[in-house]
């Protein structure tokens, strides 16, 4: 029965999310007002294979009237494991990761990586992640779970977190909004946001690095 649930909570991600050049719902976009990274493409066109999806720059990433179909399906998705595992409340275990392939096992290993904040590897029949031992382990809980969705999209490789990087492959955006919807589901965000108002607080609550708390607050409840 759990493993008939795990397989319903991830059934709602299309395929073309893991392998399309970007957005499936990009053509009907109502928001959108920019082109696909230049810079991304034309690495693309080379044959490079570290940038599977360009970025999309002018999107505003469902901060507009407009919901964005593509992120409400990722968080719909985030929810349906959090259902699934019976969470309710934050904060939410980093061991929930473990659930999201129910046919391989998920090991967490710490590494000293020196460029990287993470990685999700297909090692033989098992899933590997690595998380950086030098950062704090709030950042760690987010980069799980943000490398549990490349996992989720049976995807594998490298998390680019280079700082001079201005343009991010597409499924690497989609994956800090499945991370964020995972550690901060909007309605629990909205429960919490109106008794504590301050955001060191949520951090407390949620155990989610300030950064990722600060841009999620201010996506549900305004500056």
């Amino acid at each position: 029965m759990r493993e008939a649930r795990l397989k319903a909570a991830t059934s709602d991600t299309p395929h073309s999310l893991a392998e399309s050049e970007g957005c499936p719902f990009e053509k009907k976009c109502p928001c959108r007002k920019g082109p696909w990274c230049r810079r991304k493409m034309e690495s693309s066109q080379r044959g490079r294979r570290d940038y599977r999806m360009p970025a999309l720059e002018g999107c505003r990433e469902g901060r507009c009237e407009h919901p964005c179909e593509l992120l409400v399906q990722v968080e719909n998705q985030a929810n349906g494991f959090l259902r699934a595992a019976g969470i309710t409340r934050p904060p939410v275990p980093i061991d929930l990761v473990k659930t999201f392939d129910p046919d391989r096992p998920v090991e967490i290993r710490f590494l000293p990586l020196q460029a990287h904040y993470g990685a999700a590897w297909l090692l033989g029949d098992e899933w590997v992640l690595h998380l950086n031992a030098n950062q704090p382990p709030l950042m760690n809980r987010y980069v799980a779970f943000h490398e549990g969705y490349h996992i989720v999209c049976r995807l594998s490789g490298l998390r680019d977190g280079r700082a001079d990087d201005g343009c991010r492959p597409f499924n690497e955006v989609t994956a800090d909004y499945f991370a964020a919807s995972i550690l901060m589901p909007r309605d629990w965000v909205l429960e919490y946001w109106p008794k504590v108002r301050s955001v060191a607080q949520m951090v407390e609550i949620f155990q989610a690095p300030e950064a990722a708390v600060r841009s999620w607050v201010r996506r549900w409840v305004g500056p």
